[in-house]
Order: C-alpha cells, then structure tokens, then sequence
C-alpha cells in the first residue's frame, strides 16, 4: 500500500466519521477551515511526491518544449489562457514543476474551502468533496478541468450565496469566466448563476444557446483521455444523485431548483448522444460536483431526525467514495509510488 493510499483511505474514514457525528446545522468554521487547509497542503504535498500522471507528465513536457511564442501563436493555449498563464508563469518564477503544481495546487485548494464556507455546508463534506472521484481524478490527472470545477464551484457558491441574502454582485460571473478560460467546460455552465439568481428568463435562452452550440463547439475540444473509466460509469453515479435529491426533497422542488436540475440533466442527455465519450464524461465530471453540494444542502435542510439524517448523509458519502475503488482507473492512480 502506497503512502498516497492510506492517507486516501484514512480521509475516507475521516468524512465517514464526520458524516455521521454532525449535526444537521453543522458548518464548516473559520477554525475548521483553517485546518482543512493544512491537512489539503500535507495532502497535495503527498500527491505531488508520488510523482505525475499522464496528463501532468504532458503539461510538464510543454514547459520543456514550448516556447513562449508557441504559446502565444497556439488556439489551444490560447482558448484556455488563464490556467497555461498561471502554469508557465509559476514554472518561470519557481523553476521547479513540483513547486509550481503544489503553490497552484495550495491556491485552488483556497477557493474550494471558501465555497464550502460559501455554501454552508458541513465538514465532512470537505473530505468528502477530496475524495469524491472526479475531483481525484482531476489532481491527479485532468488537472485543467479540476480547477475550472473548483472555481466554477466557488463562482456558484457566491451567486448562492447572494441569493439567500437577495444581493446583486457580479463577481461570480467574474470568477465562472476565469474558470472558462482554464477549462472551456466551465462555460456550458453559466446558466446556473442565472437561474440561483433567479433570472429565469436570461438562463432559459442561454441554455437554449448552449444546447444548439453544443455539437459544434465540441469539435474544437482537446480529446485527451481521463482513464479508462466507461461513460457509463459516470451516467450510473449521475442518475443515483438525482433520484437521491429528489427522494430527499419528497419530489417538491422549488422553481430555480427544477431549473437548474433540468439544465444539468438535458445538457449531460445531449453530451452522451452527440458528443465523444471522452467530451461527456468532462461535462458529467463537472455536473457530478454541483449536483452532490446540492444534495448535501438538501439533507441540511430536510425534515429527517438526527438519527435519520446521519445515517442518510453516512449512506450518501459511502456511495459517493465507492466509485473509487470499484473503478481501476481512478484506483490505480493511488496505487503509484512514481507514476
């Protein structure tokens, strides 16, 4: 068993552990965030020293080989700007990949305690959010699309966060157009800061928008592989959230909700039927992300008894690590000493 192994198992055990001993009004505090931070920096520092994945491995050998005029001549550098700008200017100022990967690394771990802190949600869901699969994949391997998810997670956490107190600001817009220019994925979603905003008619007609483009700005994506993980796989865990949150809301949703599940569900409906696997299973990672927050907020504000509520949220975080160890590509990349 690798080092990078146990510590997983043991975060595993950890959100389990938290899953089941929170209360219902539980919120990840300043104090709690603060150690979440620190326990992520010992984390990505076990990560990075395990050595990288393909993807990464690619990311470095562009540094090697890529000139700044390549990058500047090049659409696909340039389509995703912000996150080849942050790379190459860490890996200039740092002199070292390691170094580069874990401060970006650091950086984007922030941003995702702060949409935890935004959301209100519990600190088992920090480790479980960790742990959860497609983020793993996404440090470990498909590193661009898991920071577009982080900060496409904390752009809709503030426009969540405005709406529960009806303020009008448009930083999350701001930082949901950054994450775009990290992953272009990122931008399918901008619907969703609309309808939490709930500005129904603007989501409506971007959406439509979306779905008409979908096929043809699929062809300007990058076909990189995410594992061997079948579309399949990713469609089975989707549908078991969905029928998860609407089991846990008795069916009744509010407006913005059927909005925006309905949003998720047909644009991850059209990605499978139209596009490649490999450009589906991108979408769903994100989508998998935003629908499992909203599942963790529905069970905060449900009607279950404590006793109900732990074992619902214990049931709820045994399924989501599940995936882990039932899918070899996600497994093995903890399996590696020196990838």
């Amino acid at each position: 068993m690798t080092l990078e192994l146990f510590i997983y198992i043991l975060f595993c055990i950890f959100a389990l552990y938290y899953a089941y001993k929170g209360s219902k009004v539980s919120e990840t505090t300043t104090l709690k965030a603060i150690v979440a931070f620190f326990i992520g920096l010992v984390w990505f520092f076990i990560v990075r020293s395990s050595g990288f994945d393909i993807d990464i491995n690619t990311y470095v050998g562009y540094l090697d080989n890529t000139t700044l005029p390549l990058f500047i001549n090049s659409s696909y550098f340039l389509r995703e700007f912000v996150f080849w700008g942050i790379f190459i200017g860490g890996k200039f100022l740092l002199q070292d990949s390691f170094l580069t990967f874990l401060s970006i690394d650091l950086l984007v771990l922030f941003f995702f305690i702060k949409a935890i802190i935004n959301f209100k949600l519990p600190f088992y869901s920090f480790f479980l959010l960790l742990c959860f699969f497609p983020n793993l994949m996404g440090y470990e391997n498909v590193y661009r699309q898991y920071i577009a998810t982080i900060l496409s997670l904390y752009a809709i956490s503030l426009a969540y966060r405005d709406s529960l107190i009806e303020k009008k600001e448009f930083k999350s817009y701001i930082f949901l157009i950054i994450a775009g220019f990290c992953h272009n994925v990122a931008f399918l979603f901008f619907p969703l800061l609309f309808f939490l905003k709930k500005r129904f008619k603007l989501g409506i007609f971007l959406s439509l928008v979306i779905y008409i483009a979908l096929p043809v700005l699929s062809s300007s994506k990058s076909e990189g592989e995410t594992g061997d993980v079948p579309v399949e796989f990713f469609l089975v865990v989707t549908s078991l959230l969905y029928i998860f949150y609407l089991m846990i809301n008795s069916f009744k949703l509010r407006k913005e909700n059927i909005y925006f599940l309905s949003f998720i569900f047909i644009l991850i409906t059209e990605s499978i039927i139209v596009l490649t696997g490999v450009a589906s299973k991108r979408i769903i990672m994100f989508a998998l992300n935003i629908i499992l927050i909203f599942i963790i907020i529905s069970l905060q504000n449900s009607n279950f008894n404590l006793k109900s509520y732990r074992l619902i949220v214990f049931l709820l975080c045994l399924s989501m690590l599940a995936p882990t160890f039932l899918s070899n590509s996600a497994f093995q990349m903890l399996l590696t000493a020196n990838k």
